[in-house]
């Protein structure tokens, strides 16, 4: 990558990176914004092995086929900087995480229910800024986007 380290990265630094980078010619843009998309995509497949390592850590039952495939359908989507797959497991992640909420039953299900709930709300960060770039960049698919939204939202007020 060009414009990023080889570590991960926040969502703000995303963002500020786009921010620095909003003056250059609309080539060097489009290469920020790629690989923005790529950041994000490495984030959210961060954010998916969190939600096993929560799930392992206080031994809650998570379907991890559909972690799994989710984890590999985002890992995917990273190189082609592909945002609505992306995205789509995002909305995934976001569900799954509720069910990791539902089903902590011991003496430590608030401190595993917060564990899960800061990590679905990292994920809702990547969304927005996912759906950012693809609004400033044009040529949005906004219904698939707000679907995802919508499903996230859903599935964290269960």
């Amino acid at each position: 990558m060009k414009y990023y380290p080889d570590n991960l990265v926040t969502v703000e630094y995303v963002l500020q990176t786009l921010e620095n980078y909003k003056s250059e010619s609309a080539d060097v843009q489009k290469e920020v914004k790629q690989e923005s998309i790529q950041k994000l995509g490495q984030l959210a497949a961060s954010l998916g092995q969190d939600l096993q390592m929560i799930a392992d850590r206080y031994q809650v039952l998570i379907n991890r086929q559909q972690l799994t495939s989710t984890i590999s359908t985002i890992s995917g989507a990273i190189a082609g900087a592909v945002p609505v797959p992306i995205v789509q497991g995002l909305g995934v992640l976001i569900s799954l995480g509720g069910s990791l909420i539902t089903g902590v039953q011991s003496k430590n299900a608030a401190k595993a229910q917060a564990e899960v709930q800061t990590v679905q709300l990292k994920i809702q960060q990547v969304q927005t800024a996912i759906q950012q770039i693809q609004e400033s960049a044009g040529g949005i698919n906004t219904t698939a986007l707000f679907v995802a939204g919508i499903a996230a939202f859903f599935f964290i007020g269960r």
